[in-house]
């Protein structure tokens, strides 16, 4: 059998074109580049300038109008809200983000919750229910919204409302969240989703928008990973200035208190309230003088407003560290139950459930018996003895009997000597606090104290009964145990102890807390180490125990008097850290001189610099130790220096062609410097009257009158905003707009239709009157919206600024489930007045006639309206114009008119002319956070919409109704041309004699079938064909007539050309013999000249 020869293998062919190629062709080094600038330049000027014109335009249109910077120095939390429809998973989201800041699993969250992320940075988050009210509240202040999809079903409804109400007033970040991925079980399918998904959000939001996907739900939370990726995307997103909250003041309630009385309120149970809320300020300054808007409630005058300590404070930046610790990460959302201590103007509020989680309960065990408190501390002193320790006898009394002796003796004790003083520093209620636990060991060593004796703060004691109390606090002193650090703190001995010290407890009042809002601390030990001597404290150098060296150091140290002002700058130096400079002394080495304790400067010092500048060599550095080299600040030096050079690389070439926008840029940096600092010099006090309350401040604002159902129906799941009102925002005037019904939208809009609109803060209800602007500026009355068009629209409602965006709803109450945004628009302008009119066609009757002047009646009433329109232009019927004259005395109503000629009785003048049309000075605010969360608000409702739930039908009119029209078919008429103009047109023109037609049918069909005519139609056809006969004979007659014409024309034509032959015959005869006698003479004269 023979071998089966081998196939051969198909060559490796390399790609051509295509992306690998090009990827291929990159990596290739260039081997043919020279320096030749004009061998390798650019092939095609045309390309070159399209490349030059498309990078430029890249460039510019990254640039933004420049605006001025009002971010204030601490900014307020940002707002992230998180908006989806139902069931898409909101509350899952903010308890996983919530965790991941927190380390905390939450059940129930409500409301704002303020966290601090980072070193600069805080965030509120707030999750929006799925509702129109609520979506465009949070709207108007949200800086980033999380826009939740669910991927199963797609983009829904309340999506798109959404992102059409943030369009409107002012386009926040959006960053959209993809979930319920995990109920997509085919990879190709998920795969096609996120992509149709992606693409569709991008065209809603620009092209490039952030889209996260959370995968799936793992123990009813979403992972760890995903929540880390998304809380990194929120902590570094950048925001771009929205005109409207930088113009105007806002906050977003995150805390609310009642402060009506509460006998008034048992009383009558319907009164108004007074209310307290509080949030973060944000845009502008807000002043106590202008008016606020609460959403939902309506307009109000603030009472009072006070600045409180934030609650959620940023980190020192001192102290602070890379990463913030747990501490750290404060939370404050008091209408979730979490935030700690609040300190406010009259109270101060405990919430422990948040510390019991975050820490062990034993060390808050203090904070868990404020819950079993049921009396103050005030009413505790005055019905009770006050102890210094638990199990001793009552030290100091306080009862209203001593109350008076106590003012009397405070005058008397003011007058003796302060020599025997208590020393406060010695014995003071924080040291009792800090040392807690060791006066619980020493209470059964402790004396008896006598029941009665007074004591005043910073006065001697008082003796009573003859006891005197004087060394109390040394004995209480000696009960206390020293602490263990008796280590010497230098940098505090060397450099004004006292100053330190000062700073010290302020740092320890702000930081050093135990538990969340300050209310108790744990000091350090500094005030115990001052009591212990110098000689017992250990410096980390030279240490107290026992040495049995004689060396001169050791007695040195012993003997060195550390308290010396010229030992102090001798030492000053050690303390310093970081790189020294060639100029200073303590970079050069300096010699120590035992005896005296001098340093003096050694001659042969190795510590020269380099010919550059530069920092000693590295055996030098070593042996030095007072130079300490800082790698981290010589790594950040060499990183800002090549940042710098970059950045002035690149300015060089940037700068060039942007000086003007450049300029404008820097008039702006200037112009936010000075409003930044122009307030700096005075005190927060007199600042707060003239610039009023900055952004950022955290606040409590009070109102009164407030009506008892927002108290009542307060939900803290919904957003209360108060924004400020600029002076004159409270007044009503006429709002002229441009409006545009929305494509989506499936009814509509007519004209004296209720439209709830959202304009600014504030959500009312309006009568709209829609119009459209001829060339001439007038605004002339539409009913209906035209479709796909702009029109004006215009309402009466509060003041607001031109440019302004609103959005138009119909109803609140209607369970629709498309879409619900009516239509969009722009404010234009305010006026006082309206300026709408309308066609008015008036029909007139002539009774007398004068020529060219005629009486009219029947066009008007009253001679007052003939006055009006005295100098209006006429028309009659027939198309002869005229104009109005003067009113007659009689009939009522009529007037004389002249025209450009005489008219008949017959004739109807019309007078067309504009009449003004009355705008409805309808406006009422939504109060929806003034009902029950169930409950929905209803205005004005349309007619249509009346008539359809009362079941009232319109009688109908039957003239109204549309009907067919009908017509004629159109019968095309042949084309006649008179005979004339049949003999002026060319021939081709002329009509052709139509060929008869000819009978297809077979010939036996013709020959058999059978006519039988009438005897009319016989006499008709027999007249006819003997006509036809006679015609045809003389046809054939004239035939041959013509035929014998024609044959006499041709017999003298052939006589006439025979004449002609003949004689052309014979005149070339003629001239032939002329010129044949012509050569022979020719030829016998040269035969004669021969010879």
């Amino acid at each position: 059998m023979d071998e089966i020869p081998s196939k051969k293998q198909k060559t490796h062919r390399s790609h051509k074109v295509g992306g690998k190629a090009s990827k291929a062709s990159k990596k290739q080094p260039r081997t043919n580049v020279g320096s030749n600038a004009k061998a390798f330049t650019f092939k095609s000027a045309n390309r070159a300038r399209t490349a030059i014109k498309r990078s430029a335009n890249i460039s510019e249109r990254k640039k933004h109008i420049p605006l001025i910077d009002t971010t204030p120095l601490e900014p307020p939390p940002i707002i992230v809200a998180i908006v989806g429809p139902s069931k898409v998973g909101k509350s899952t989201l903010i308890k996983g983000l919530v965790k991941h800041y927190l380390h905390l699993t939450m059940n129930s969250l409500k409301g704002p919750i303020s966290i601090v992320t980072g070193k600069t940075r805080r965030v509120t988050f707030i999750e929006v229910e799925n509702e129109v009210n609520s979506m465009i509240d949070i709207a108007k202040v949200a800086d980033l919204v999380l826009l939740m999809i669910d991927a199963s079903y797609g983009i829904e409804v309340e999506v798109f409302e959404f992102i059409n109400i943030c369009q409107t007033h002012g386009m926040p970040k959006i960053i959209g969240v993809l979930t319920h991925l995990d109920l997509i079980k085919k990879t190709s399918e998920l795969r096609k989703t996120k992509k149709n998904l992606k693409h569709r959000f991008w065209t809603e939001i620009y092209d490039g928008a952030k889209l996260f996907y959370l995968s799936g739900l793992k123990r009813d939370q979403y992972l760890n990973a995903e929540m880390k990726n998304l809380a990194r995307f929120i902590s570094v997103v950048k925001f771009r200035p929205i005109i409207w909250r930088q113009n105007h003041s806002y906050l977003l309630v995150d805390r609310f208190e009642d402060l009506t009385n509460p006998e008034d309120v048992r009383k009558n149970p319907k009164c108004d309230r007074s209310v307290s809320l509080y949030g973060y300020i944000r845009g502008s300054n807000m002043k106590s003088e202008n008016d606020v808007h609460i959403s939902g409630v309506g307009d109000f005058k603030i009472k009072e407003i006070c600045t409180l300590s934030d609650p959620c404070a940023l980190p020192d930046k001192k102290k602070m560290k890379r990463t913030l610790n747990d501490k750290e990460r404060t939370v404050y959302a008091p209408f979730s139950g979490l935030g700690g201590i609040v300190y406010d103007k009259d109270a101060i509020y405990v919430e422990s459930s948040l510390m019991e989680k975050k820490d062990d309960p034993e060390k808050n065990g203090l904070i868990s018996q404020f819950d079993e408190l049921k009396e103050t501390v005030d009413k505790k002193v005055s019905k009770s003895q006050m102890k210094l320790l638990e199990k001793s006898n009552k030290a100091i009394e306080i009862s209203q009997e001593s109350e008076s002796e106590l003012s009397d003796e405070e005058n008397s004790i003011e007058d003796e000597d302060e020599g025997e003083d208590i020393d406060e520093e010695d014995f003071s209620d924080e040291e009792m606090i800090e040392d807690e636990e060791d006066l619980d060991e020493t209470e059964e060593e402790s004396e008896p104290v006598p029941k009665k004796s007074k004591f005043i703060e910073g006065y001697e004691k008082v003796e009573e009964n003859g006891e005197d109390w004087h060394n109390l606090t040394m004995k209480a002193k000696s009960l206390w145990k020293k602490g263990k650090d008796n280590k010497i703190n230098w940098n505090k001995f060397i450099y004004n102890p006292l100053k330190i010290e000062e700073e010290d407890s302020n740092d320890e009042d702000n930081n050093n807390t135990d538990f969340s809002g300050g209310l108790f601390k744990i000091l350090k030990k500094e005030k115990e180490k001052i009591n212990i001597s110098l000689e017992n404290q250990e410096d980390g150098y030279c240490y107290t125990t026992p040495c049995t060296s004689n060396s001169l150091t050791s007695g040195f140290f012993k003997t060195r008097n550390w308290s010396d002002d010229a030992t102090k700058q001798l030492i000053k130096d050690c303390f310093v850290t970081g790189k020294w400079d060639n100029e200073d002394d303590a970079f050069k080495m300096d010699e120590f001189d035992e005896e005296t304790g001098v340093c003096k400067d050694s001659d042969d010092s190795d510590n020269d610099s380099d010919d550059n500048g530069e920092s000693i060599d590295s055996d030098d550095k070593s042996n030095n130790p007072n130079f300490i080299s800082d790698k981290k600040a010589l790594h950040k030096e060499k990183i800002s220096k090549k940042r710098e050079k970059l950045k002035a690389q690149f300015n060089a070439e940037y700068d060039e062609n942007n000086e003007a926008y450049n300029t404008l840029k820097e008039e702006l940096d200037v112009q936010a410097r000075l409003n930044k600092t122009i307030f700096d010099g005075m005190d927060e006090g007199t600042r707060e009257k003239l610039e009023g309350w900055r952004a950022g401040k955290y606040v409590r604002i009070e109102f009164e009158s407030l009506p008892c159902e927002f108290v009542d129906n307060f939900n803290t799941t919904r957003p209360y905003i108060i924004g400020g009102l600029l002076p004159g925002e409270q007044n009503l005037a006429y709002i002229e707009s441009r409006i545009k019904k929305h494509r989506w939208y499936d009814r509509i809009l007519k004209s004296r239709d209720p439209l709830i609109i959202s304009c600014g803060w504030r959500r009312f209800q309006t009568v709209s009157v829609y119009t459209i602007q001829d060339h001439n500026m007038r605004h002339r009355f539409l009913k209906y919206t035209p479709q796909y068009m702009f029109c004006h629209a215009h309402f009466w409602a509060p003041i607001v600024p031109q440019n302004t965006g609103f959005l138009a709803v119909q109803s609140l109450d209607e369970e629709k489930k498309s879409f619900r945004i009516a239509a969009t628009g722009v404010v234009l302008s305010n006026n006082k007045t309206s300026d709408v009119v309308k066609k008015l066609k008036i029909v007139g009757y002539p009774y007398e006639i004068f020529k060219k002047t005629a009486f009219i009646k029947g066009m008007f009433t009253s001679k007052l309206e003939v006055a009006k329109f005295e100098g209006a232009s006429l028309k009659t019927v027939s198309g002869i114009r005229g104009q109005i004259k003067k009113a007659l005395s009689t009939p009522e109503g009529a007037f004389r008119a002249t025209f450009e000629d005489m008219i008949s009785k017959s004739d109807i003048v019309f007078l067309r002319s504009w009449i003004s049309v009355e705008i409805p000075k309808f406006f009422t605010p939504i109060t929806d956070k003034l009902l029950n969360s169930t409950d929905k608000w209803i205005g004005m409702k349309t007619t249509g919409r009346l008539r359809f739930e009362k079941g009232i039908v319109l009688e109908h009119d039957p003239n109204t109704n549309y009907k067919n029209v009908e017509r004629k078919e159109y019968v095309k008429k042949d084309l006649v041309i008179s005979k004339d103009l049949q003999k002026a047109l060319p021939y081709q023109l002329k009509p052709k004699v139509a060929d008869v037609k000819k009978d297809n049918r077979e010939p036996i069909v013709k020959k058999y079938t059978a006519i039988e005519l009438s005897h009319e139609d016989e006499k008709v056809e027999s007249f006819m064909q003997s006509v036809k006969d006679v015609y045809k004979n003389k046809l054939e007659k004239e035939k041959q007539k013509n035929l014998a014409r024609l044959e006499k024309r041709n017999k003298e034509l052939q006589e006439i050309e025979e004449k002609k032959m003949r004689k052309s015959k014979q005149t070339k005869k003629n001239i032939c013999r002329r010129m044949s006698k012509q050569e022979q003479a020719r030829v016998r004269r040269a035969t004669r000249g021969q010879k």
